[in-house]
């Protein structure tokens, strides 16, 4: 802030405008590419269905998943997806569990086998008896150590960066005091410039 406000007051606009576009440019360009980044690695395990069967009272009615609850009875058909963990209690079916299980191939379930949500269903329907919902299921818990796996903790590099940079803050400041009251305003700034704080926290997103 001290750096741009005395480039203000000395009259370089467009050096000020540049400058904080550039800092902010690589602060959202890295969010960005993180975000990106981990869009495509979940999207997979981030689809599922919004609407589930439940049954009621010998009838079916469409809800949506974030409404099913332990001990809810759901039909799901072939070609959906399974809405919430389970267990079987009617039919058979072949689903296609690898990226909740790891498996190999479509796996079998009948009565009393557990089934997973973000399953697909290829054949057969079942009637599942809900166990876990979609938001504390095993694929949503996945997403969640995956999202915390793949967000960047504070390198040692940076940490090291910032512990130098905050102690010469102070430092700088009074140099760059000391310049403007022996010299003038563009003499503080070429003490200023060199930016011993934010160049290190500049590094991480670099890195």
């Amino acid at each position: 802030i001290t750096i741009a406000g005395a480039t203000l007051a000395s009259g370089s606009f467009f050096t000020a405008a540049l400058m904080g576009w550039v800092i902010q440019f690589w602060d959202r360009r890295s969010h960005r590419e993180l975000s990106a980044a981990q869009r495509q690695l979940l999207s997979e395990f981030r689809r599922r269905p919004r609407f589930a069967w439940l049954c009621c009272d010998g009838a079916e009615l469409e809800v949506p998943v974030e409404q099913l609850e332990k001990g809810d009875a759901v039909i799901v058909r072939a070609g959906e997806m399974i809405p919430a963990d389970g267990v079987v209690i009617e039919g058979h079916a072949e689903l296609d569990e690898r990226l909740v299980c790891h498996t190999e191939g479509l796996s079998l379930k009948t009565v009393n086998d557990k089934v997973f949500a973000n399953s697909l269903l290829f054949e057969g329907d079942l009637k599942i008896r809900v166990q876990r919902s979609s938001e504390k299921s095993r694929a949503a818990t996945i997403v969640r150590a995956m999202e915390v796996a793949s967000t960047p903790t504070p390198a040692q590099l940076k940490r090291r960066g910032e512990r130098f940079a905050n102690r010469t803050v102070a430092p700088t400041l009074a140099a760059a005091g000391l310049g403007l009251a022996v010299g003038d305003l563009s003499t503080a700034l070429a003490i200023l410039r060199p930016d011993y704080w934010s160049g290190p926290g500049m590094s991480e997103p670099l890195g």
